[in-house]
């Protein structure tokens, strides 16, 4: 193999041999990538562990509903629990490293409900349709006004 080289020392480093190499070099890139985006799923729903209730609404209503001196500690009781909520998908906005912010309702009201999803485990993201019914589990990481913020989320898309 040295001595090849040494005998095409000239068409190897010239423009044409880096070319083929790198020509060479991306086409085993491009397998490789190919091969990895094939091995990638969606993340398995699996709603064992997670409540449905409280849901959005009485979680935000009971936070309203108390003295605002209080309202911290509320919040505070909520933050970390498991939920499974059925939402109806409103808004999706491109964040940075291949992410996603979602805005979700609660069955087609307030209050919203936001979570980030990386958008490559979730195809079907991108053909989703306004009002489509979506199953989301999560765990609540913060509550502000009329929103809920979920964090290690898994997404089940039931219609649309």
């Amino acid at each position: 193999m040295i001595d090849w080289i040494i005998d095409n020392s000239f068409w190897v480093f010239s423009g044409i041999g880096v070319a083929a190499v790198t020509a060479i070099a991306m086409w085993v890139k491009g397998l490789y990538s190919r091969h990895q985006r094939s091995m990638r799923q969606t993340p398995e729903f699996d709603p064992r562990g997670y409540a449905a209730t409280p849901d959005p609404r009485t979680i935000v209503d009971d936070i309203r509903d108390s003295p605002p001196y209080q309202e911290e500690d509320k919040k505070k009781h909520y933050v970390g629990q498991k939920v499974y909520w059925t939402t109806t998908f409103e808004e999706a906005h491109r964040i940075r490293r291949g992410r996603a912010r979602l805005m979700l309702l609660d069955r087609g009201g307030y209050p919203w409900i936001s979570c980030t999803v990386v958008t490559n485990e979730y195809p079907r993201l991108k053909l989703i349709r306004r009002g489509s019914t979506v199953s989301v589990i999560g765990e609540i990481s913060d509550i502000h006004a009329k929103s809920i913020f979920l964090v290690n989320v898994r997404l089940k898309f039931n219609n649309g």
